[in-house]
C-alpha cells in the first residue's frame, strides 16, 4: 500500500471518529437542553405553588384546592428530570446509582448522594465474611 493510500485511510478513520463524536455531543446537548427546560418548568411550578400558598394565607383560607394538581405535576417533572440527568451521566461515562439516579465516578463503590452501595451486573463484590 502506498503512502497516499495509507494517508487516505487514516484520514477516513479520523473523520469517522470525529463524526461519531459530534453525533454523541449533539445527543448530549439535546439532553442538557431538555433538562434545562424541565428545570425552568419546575421553577415556574414552585413559583405558582408559593403564590397560591401566599394568597391562601393572605386571604385566611384553609383550603388546599389546587395544591394536589401542582404537587403531582412537580413530582412528575422531578422524576423526569432525574431520568434525564441519569442519561446525561451515563453518556458522559459516569456510573449512575440505581436507587437515586445520581452521577458518580467510574470507580465509585458507594453513591455520593445517598450512600447506597453501587453494584452492577459485571461487578464482583468481595465481601469478607467473619469466620
Amino acid at each position: 500500500m502506498s503512502f497516499v493510500d495509507e494517508t487516505v485511510n487514516k484520514a477516513k478513520e479520523v473523520f469517522d471518529y470525529a463524526g461519531k463524536k459530534s453525533v454523541e455531543l449533539y445527543d448530549l446537548q439535546k439532553l442538557r437542553v431538555s433538562a434545562m427546560s424541565l428545570r425552568t418548568a419546575l421553577s415556574k411550578q414552585y413559583e405558582a405553588l408559593g403564590r397560591m400558598a401566599y394568597e391562601n394565607v393572605r386571604m385566611k383560607v384553609e383550603s388546599s384546592a389546587g395544591f394536589d394538581e401542582i404537587f403531582s405535576d412537580i413530582a412528575e417533572k422531578n422524576a423526569e428530570l432525574k431520568e434525564l440527568e441519569a442519561r446525561i451521566a451515563d453518556s458522559r461515562g459516569k456510573r449512575v446509582c440505581p436507587v437515586c439516579k445520581s452521577a458518580n465516578s467510574k470507580k465509585a463503590v458507594f453513591c455520593c448522594a445517598c450512600g447506597q452501595r453501587i453494584v452492577f451486573d459485571n461487578d464482583t463484590v468481595d465481601e469478607q465474611k467473619p469466620e
